[in-house]
């Protein structure tokens, strides 16, 4: 005879034992509540990103084919959610929570991008976490057909990040309990009706990630800034089988934690605690905060595709990654502008591992304060500056880098195209530390070395530096523009 499931999952918890977690008392209608109120934020957050970005604005931004219909199909699957919790707590004689006023900040598309990658992730393991306290068999049921959904939705924003994640990272997903869901979404709502039913959640302070930006990797340091004072003693990573603890350093609004070993792949949870024991809500004093652990596709690229039909961008970063740091080796000689001779063929080839650019962030001399985030399109002028961030993989230790930047003819593109005008060069500069998304004009990070000018023409490639590579750190390059030369390029991988 074949052995049950409950047996089965009694060998495996027997093996590798879960925390035993604070167990929250809440009713069945309280659950569907406490998941119509994410789901009413997430259908809110689609409809407002339709009615901000046209189909056009993802197209130009690389996201074509059939993502549009695919995002339509998201914000739909949302408010379905929505029509059937509500219509689920309205049979049972239960009063549904309306949807409240949110405040998301995806002023660019490539924040909505972002946010939605996050809020997807956040929804799987909250659907996850309550699973275990649902008594009624059909509404687990009917949360466990949403939570798949969900987990898809996930899989697509992943891939759709740039660079892309892996839309599978762990073999198991990470649950979440009540609170640890709701100090999330708090972050989201501005005010809610005062109708709407009481959940018995509390939202502990919020966690801010100033440092660095992107997916990190284990041994990582990083900078954590928290809403209020608190008086944390310990920091963990929780995962699908429990919490990790992790190196915590800091007092009051400011802490520095280094990523365990232990940490999980894809999206994980980090919180501080007031002792050294495994979270609970008792000893939560902040967080949780989500952080982008590297997964399989990190640091893993696809080869280009040979001329004609590249579809490299026609300012490609595709190289093999920017070792720049304030202790690089030195620049190129002098700031001599190299003249690139005229090409008909595509202008070179990447091979072996090569990065992409992990963060795009403009800076405008005209909005000294204004901070861009990141951006798929980059413009260049006298005025307009644009920082590339890397993030170098460890296993690049002990290897040589240099930056290629390829500059194809327009008929070589299919899925993307440039303007060029004007006269003058592109100027590039190694940047002392790396940038994040809150980088403006006046508080960018200084500028190292000069690695060079080049006067930019279709058809050519332009190695400005090449020397060891940083590994395991993230590093930015800055590239400005001279006299009348104006340039404009969607970054494409």
């Amino acid at each position: 005879m074949r052995p049950s499931f409950v047996t089965l999952f009694a060998v495996l918890t027997a093996a590798a034992p879960f925390d035993k977690r604070q167990a929250t008392t809440i009713t069945d209608a309280q659950i569907l509540n406490y998941a119509l109120t994410l789901e009413h934020l997430e259908a809110t957050f689609y409809q407002e990103g339709l009615a901000n970005f046209t189909q056009q604005d993802f197209e130009d931004a690389g996201l074509g084919g059939l993502f549009y219909n695919n995002l339509k199909e998201i914000a739909h699957d949302e408010t379905t959610h929505v029509s059937f919790l509500t219509g689920a707590l309205q049979a049972a004689g239960a009063p549904a929570t309306a949807a409240c006023d949110y405040a998301f900040g995806t002023t660019t598309l490539a924040e909505f991008v972002t946010v939605a990658n996050v809020l997807e992730g956040v929804g799987v393991s909250a659907y996850l976490g309550a699973a275990a306290s649902i008594v009624n068999k059909d509404y687990l049921t009917a949360a466990g057909s949403i939570l798949t959904v969900e987990a898809r939705h996930s899989a697509f924003w992943r891939e759709n990040q740039s660079p892309p994640q892996s839309p599978f990272p762990s073999p198991f997903d990470i649950p979440l309990d009540f609170n640890e869901v709701y100090s999330l979404a708090v972050q989201f709502i501005t005010s809610c009706p005062k109708s709407n039913p009481p959940l018995p959640v509390k939202a502990f302070p919020a966690i801010t990630l100033t440092s660095p930006s992107g997916e990190v990797v284990n041994g990582t340091t990083l900078e954590l800034t928290v809403a209020e004072s608190v008086m944390a003693a310990g920091a963990y990573f929780i995962t699908s089988t429990g919490s990790v603890a992790a190196p915590l350093m800091g007092s009051g609004t400011k802490y520095s934690v280094t990523v365990p070993s232990g940490a999980q792949a894809g999206q994980e949870y980090l919180v501080l605690t007031k002792d050294m024991n495994a979270p609970t809500d008792e000893n939560i004093v902040a967080g949780p905060v989500v952080i982008m652990v590297a997964d399989n596709d990190y640091g893993v690229t696809v080869p280009p595709t040979p001329c004609p039909s590249e579809t490299a961008p026609p300012m490609s970063s595709q190289a093999p990654p920017p070792p720049m740091s304030s202790k690089a080796s030195p620049p190129l000689p002098a700031t001599t502008t190299m003249p690139a001779p005229p090409a008909t063929t595509c202008p070179g080839e990447l091979t072996g591992a090569y990065q992409t650019p992990h963060l795009i962030v403009p800076i405008k001399s005209t909005s000294p304060n204004q901070a861009y985030g990141t951006q798929y399109t980059a413009t260049i002028t006298e005025t307009e500056c644009v920082i590339f961030n890397f993030d170098i993989p460890a296993s690049y230790a002990g290897k040589t880098c240099e930056y290629n930047f390829l500059f194809p003819e327009q008929s070589m593109l299919e899925t993307s195209s440039y303007t060029l005008s004007g006269s003058g060069s592109l100027d590039m500069w190694a940047l002392s530390s790396a940038a994040d998304q809150s980088t403006s004009w006046n508080n960018a990070p200084a500028k190292a070395s000069h690695l060079g000018g080049w006067s930019p023409s279709p058809g050519s490639k332009w190695s400005p530096w090449s020397g060891s590579c940083a590994a395991g750190t993230a590093v930015s390059v800055e590239m400005c523009a001279s006299e009348s030369l104006s340039f404009t390029f969607f970054e494409d991988t």
